[in-house]
């Protein structure tokens, strides 16, 4: 959310889009948060990330992404990959090493 914001601030800089709100989500911030979420950063439409991601110099691997694949395919999209740390993983991260993959 703190990114979408700041895409918002600095279009020219950076292009991001909530493309989905899990029910995970409501449950942590409750449904009227959700919804109130959705009017201010309108959710953006799914897209390919292996045929979007090599049109840009950099990508960010957000850790509220709960997707098993998505880590491989930006690895493997020729961009420069920005990898945020946080308590949770994923079983690849023990084969990443820092400076070399992201």
């Amino acid at each position: 959310v703190r990114l979408a914001n700041l895409a918002q601030q600095h279009p020219e800089l950076f292009d991001v889009a909530i493309t989905e709100v899990d029910e995970e989500l409501e449950r942590a911030i409750g449904k009227k948060a959700v919804k109130s979420l959705k009017r201010r950063l309108p959710l953006g439409t799914h897209e390919d990330v292996h045929s979007r991601s090599p049109l840009y110099r950099y990508v960010i691997n957000v850790s509220a992404v709960l997707s098993a694949w998505r880590l491989a395919q930006l690895l493997t999209s020729g961009s420069l990959l920005l990898l945020q740390e946080d308590a949770s993983s994923e079983l690849i991260y023990e084969w990443l090493r820092p400076w070399e993959h992201f």
